[in-house]
């Protein structure tokens, strides 16, 4: 199968912090979905019936710990956390004409792994505050 130019390298998207690029991030994850309300009633013939409901947004994030002096991202997203401090996250490329999704959200669990002759890691969520927003990158 003949790959295109045209498909996007998944290295080449990044999840931003209110500018600031999360660092050695090993994957990201945009997640949008609607919970359907139930409108199933007697005269649905038996068959379940949905109209839409709520939508939500998430971003999760994996990435190395790194303490050097630059780059102490996982320690600011604890303190995130820990303040409740709303933020604007970013998914995209940053390449011009690439999608670019943008919201506000609280990052809402940062967990750290440590294993025996491992790389340490952590994750963190976003949770979407209100809509998360799909542009253009120019």
């Amino acid at each position: 199968m003949a790959v295109t130019a045209d498909v996007i390298n998944g290295t080449d998207i990044g999840v931003y912090i209110d500018g600031t690029l999360i660092a050695h991030a090993t994957s990201g994850a945009l997640n949008v979905s609607m919970s359907p309300r139930d409108t199933t009633s007697k005269d649905s013939g038996g068959w379940k019936t949905i109209l839409p409901g709520l939508k939500e947004w998430s971003i999760d994030v994996d990435a190395l710990i790194s303490y050097d002096a630059t780059n102490k991202m996982q320690g600011d997203i604890f303190t995130l956390l820990s303040n409740s401090t709303q933020v604007t996250v970013k998914f995209s490329t940053e390449a011009t004409d690439d999608d670019r999704y943008t919201g506000s959200a609280y990052v809402t669990s940062a967990p750290i792994q440590a294993g025996t002759e491992d790389n340490a890691t952590y994750s963190v969520t976003f949770e979407g505050d209100g809509a998360i927003t799909k542009q253009t990158v120019t």
